[in-house]
Order: C-alpha cells, then structure tokens, then sequence
C-alpha cells in the first residue's frame, strides 16, 4: 500500500501536500521501549498497542 512508501500530507496553510516517508513507524520504538518500565509485560504485548 502507499503507507509503505510514503504518504502525502497537507498541512495548514499549504496548497501542495509535503511528501513524507513514512513516518509513522519514528514514534513508535521509543514508545515501546518506555512501556515495559511502567505497564506489566502482558500489556505492553497487547493487541491493543496502536502502533
């Protein structure tokens, strides 16, 4: 699909959508990383993980 090449954004006050690759998956790790620290394991294996 096109999320796994990139995806078009139009931003606020821009007639031309900014091209960006991907970006999603950036936020995600680090989120990740963090959980375990505050959640049990069990959550944060969950199917409920957004990313």
């Amino acid at each position: 699909p096109v999320y796994s090449k990139g995806v078009s954004v139009l931003m606020p006050g821009q007639d031309v959508p900014t091209f960006i690759a991907h970006p999603a998956p950036a936020p995600c790790p680090p989120e990740r990383v963090r959980w375990p620290s505050h959640q049990p394991a069990p959550f944060a294996g969950s199917s409920s993980n957004p990313c």
